[in-house]
């Protein structure tokens, strides 16, 4: 128990952020302080999603579940090909790793399986997706760089289609 109690901490720890990401390069970049800080988070963000995706589309309890899973982890993925290689191409190497942040997030996430997991990841994957849509909306408005509001606006066509087939998946889950 006390050992568990430890570990709880560390991870509260992680997640609030007292643990560093990963390095990030952008030297040379035309792109905004506010703009690379942006492509950080997103990437991993999208390392979470996947990860979490592809945990969820195998041990779902459901088949919704499951196949939201498998569907996050291919899109998070591609995305997160298309954005990281338009990212080098403009200076700004992101990590493919996941930070240790973002490593307690996902074992935080797949903790339970079946049905337990359920319940208990469809709220979050619901939060996570509202949280980036308003994020990349926010950037969206924000950036300078036509290159990169386009990427951002792609993407936020994916993440509402995720937000959607969450949230139904969530409805039907709930009516039974």
């Amino acid at each position: 128990m006390f050992t568990t109690k430890l570990v709880r901490i560390g991870l509260f720890a992680l997640a609030l952020g007292f643990v560093g990401a990963p390095a990030l390069s952008h030297a040379g970049t035309s792109l905004s302080h506010g703009d690379v800080s942006f492509l950080k988070k997103a990437s991993q963000g999208g390392i979470y999603e996947v990860q979490v995706g592809t945990y969820a589309g195998k041990n779902g309890g459901c088949y919704g579940v499951r196949s939201l899973g498998r569907m996050m982890a291919k899109d998070h993925a591609a995305l997160n090909a298309k954005v990281g290689a338009w990212a080098q191409s403009q200076g700004v190497n992101l990590s493919t790793d996941p930070s240790l942040v973002t490593e307690a997030k996902i074992k935080m996430a797949t903790q339970s399986t079946g049905k337990e997991f359920d319940r208990s990841a469809l709220p979050t994957i619901i939060k996570a997706h509202q949280d980036d849509i308003a994020a990349f909306e926010k950037e969206a408005a924000d950036t300078k760089n036509l290159e990169l509001k386009s990427l951002v606006n792609d993407a936020l066509l994916t993440l509402r289609h995720h937000l959607m087939m969450a949230q139904e998946v969530k409805a039907k889950m709930d009516s039974k």
